[in-house]
């Protein structure tokens, strides 16, 4: 029963696409746990499981370039990206922003953002599949989550200890 996954140790949950992801179910290791709710409403089918490095803080996924799961750890671990395949498996992984905890993630078409606490918010721009190249570190007050906007995606609002700040990123 997926239901028993669910636990005071878990650090986020996230669903999109009849996927729900779960940062942190298992109380013995640091993982993330992927279900399918694809016509599986009451008893969702598990996909795979993948094992982290560190404790997880917050999960995304994005289905644009591939099953890309970005996960953000803890401790100064960086953000790690994963490539799953139809079945759960992982395929390939990368991390990023080594040396900073990643508290949210923001993902665009073009954009990945990452909320890093008191070392503010780091931007990257996204190359295709597992491709990121770093194009701003925004020095925030301490950033809980980010939002990109604008017309031309080039503005970002941070929501910090401090309230709401605004920046215009050069693109």
């Amino acid at each position: 029963d997926s239901t028993k996954r669910l636990n005071y140790k878990l650090s986020d949950i996230y669903y999109n696409n009849s996927v729900l992801a779960l940062a942190n179910p298992d109380t013995n290791k640091y993982s993330l746990e992927i279900y399918d709710y694809f016509n599986h409403d009451l008893n969702p089918q598990f996909l795979g499981v993948v094992d982290l490095p560190e404790k997880p803080v917050t999960v995304r996924f994005d289905f644009l370039y591939g099953n890309e799961y970005f996960v953000g750890l803890n401790y100064r671990a960086g953000c790690y990206i994963a490539l799953l395949d139809g079945s759960g498996n992982e395929v390939s992984n990368l991390r990023i922003a080594e040396g900073f905890s990643v508290f949210d993630i923001q993902l665009t078409e073009e954009l990945l953002i990452l909320s890093c606490g008191a070392e503010g918010v780091l931007v990257y721009r996204r190359d295709g599949l597992l491709n990121f190249s770093p194009i701003a570190m925004i020095g925030s007050s301490y950033a809980y989550s980010s939002l990109v906007y604008g017309e031309n995606q080039d503005q970002i609002i941070v929501g910090t200890k401090k309230g709401l700040e605004i920046y215009k990123i050069e693109r």
